[in-house]
C-alpha cells in the first residue's frame, strides 16, 4: 500500500477510534445512570422482600450497591480501566464471563443476516433500475410496506409456516439437549436452527438496504457520465459494473455500518421468538432483575460492535477509492 494510502488509513482510524471511544463511554455513562437510579433495588429482585436483613446486607456490600451512585460509578470506571467490568447480580458470575457465553449466539445470527441482506439489496437493486410507470411505483409501495412489518410479526409468521404447519425447521434453541453430536454434525444441526431466525432478520433488513440503494442507483443513472459510456457502445451491465457501482457502494457501505444498531435491536426480538440464548434475552434477563453491571455491560458491548462496524467501513473507503488516499490525509 502506498505511504499515503497508509497515513490516510492511520488517520482515518485515529478519528473514528476516538470518536468511537468518547461514544461508548457516552452510552455507559447514560445506562448507568439510568439503571442506578431507577426505581428498586437489585439485592430484594436478587434474593426477595422476605429475606434475612442481614443477608441483604452483606449481599449489597459484596455488590458494591451499597454505596452511592457516584461512587459505583467511580468504581466501575476503576474497573473498565482494567477492562473488568464487575460481577453479575443476577448470575453471580463476571459480567465478562456472562456475556462472553452469550456473544457468539448473536454473532452467528447478525453475521449471516447482514452479508445476506446486503448481497440480496444489491442484487435487487442493481437488477430493477430499468423499471418505469408501475412496475417502479408497485415495487417501492410493497417495499415500503413490507420494511413497516415489525421482526417478530416476521418471526412469527415464519414458525407458523415452516415450525408448525410444514415441520420443515425446528422453531426454539439452538440445538436438541438429547442429541450427542459433536463436530460437524453439531455445526450443521446449529445451521438447521439458525436457518428461521437468520431468515427473519434478513427480511427484516433487506427491504431498507434494498430502498436505500434502489434511490441511490437510481439518483447515479440521471447522470450524465452513464448517458456518455452508454453511447459509447457499453452494454448496460458493463456501466453498472465499471462506472455506476463503484459510485455507490461506498455509500451502501457506510449504510450497512450505520444499520448494525438496527440489526441488533432486530436480533432482540428475534432471539426471544426463537428462544435463542444470546444477548437478547440477556439484556432482557438483566432489565428486569434491575442487574446494574451486567445492563452497563452489555449496552457497553453493542456500543463497541456499532462502532467497530463504522471503523471497518471507514478503513474500507481507502481500499475502494484510491482518490481517498491523496485528498483525506491533506484534510487535516
Amino acid at each position: 500500500m502506498p505511504a499515503t494510502g497508509l497515513r490516510g488509513l492511520t488517520i482515518i482510524v485515529g478519528r473514528r477510534l476516538a470518536l468511537g471511544l468518547l461514544t461508548i463511554w457516552l452510552v455507559a455513562t447514560i445506562t448507568f445512570a439510568l439503571v442506578v437510579l431507577a426505581p428498586g433495588d437489585p439485592i430484594i429482585a436478587l434474593l426477595g422482600d422476605d429475606g434475612d436483613a442481614d443477608v441483604r446486607a452483606r449481599a449489597a456490600r459484596s455488590f458494591g450497591t451499597d454505596r452511592t451512585a457516584l461512587a459505583q460509578y467511580a468504581a466501575w470506571m476503576g474497573g473498565l480501566a482494567r477492562l473488568d467490568l464487575g460481577t453479575s447480580t443476577s448470575f453471580r458470575a463476571p459480567v465478562v464471563e456472562v456475556i462472553r457465553g452469550r456473544l457468539p449466539a448473536t454473532l452467528a445470527l447478525m453475521i449471516p443476516a447482514l452479508l445476506l441482506s446486503s448481497t440480496l439489496a444489491v442484487v435487487l437493486a442493481l437488477s430493477a433500475t430499468m423499471e418505469h410507470g408501475w412496475r417502479r411505483i408497485g415495487s417501492i409501495a410493497i417495499g415500503t410496506a413490507l420494511s413497516a412489518i415489525p421482526v417478530y410479526v416476521l418471526a412469527q409468521g415464519l414458525v407458523l409456516v415452516f415450525a408448525l404447519e410444514l415441520q420443515w425447521l425446528p422453531m426454539q434453541g439452538l440445538g436438541d439437549p438429547r442429541l450427542q453430536t459433536a463436530g460437524v454434525a453439531a455445526a450443521l444441526e446449529t445451521a438447521r436452527y439458525l436457518v428461521l431466525p437468520t431468515l427473519a432478520l434478513t427480511l427484516q433488513q433487506i427491504v431498507v438496504l434494498w430502498l436505500y440503494l434502489r434511490a441511490r442507483v437510481a439518483e447515479e443513472r440521471r447522470r450524465l457520465y452513464l448517458r456518455t459510456a452508454l453511447s459509447k457502445g457499453l452494454s448496460p451491465a458493463q456501466v453498472t459494473r465499471r462506472h455506476l457501482w463503484p459510485n455507490v457502494r461506498l455509500g451502501f457501505l457506510h449504510f450497512v455500518a450505520a444499520r448494525t444498531g438496527s440489526l441488533l435491536a432486530g436480533a432482540v426480538l428475534v432471539e426471544t421468538v426463537f428462544g435463542i440464548a444470546g444477548m437478547g434475552r440477556l439484556i432482557v434477563a438483566a432489565s428486569l432483575a434491575r442487574d446494574v453491571a451486567l445492563v452497563t455491560g452489555i449496552f457497553l458491548c453493542v456500543a463497541t460492535l456499532v462502532v467497530a462496524a463504522n471503523v471497518v467501513a471507514d478503513a474500507c473507503t481507502v481500499f475502494l477509492d484510491p482518490r481517498l488516499e491523496e485528498e483525506r490525509p491533506n484534510a487535516v
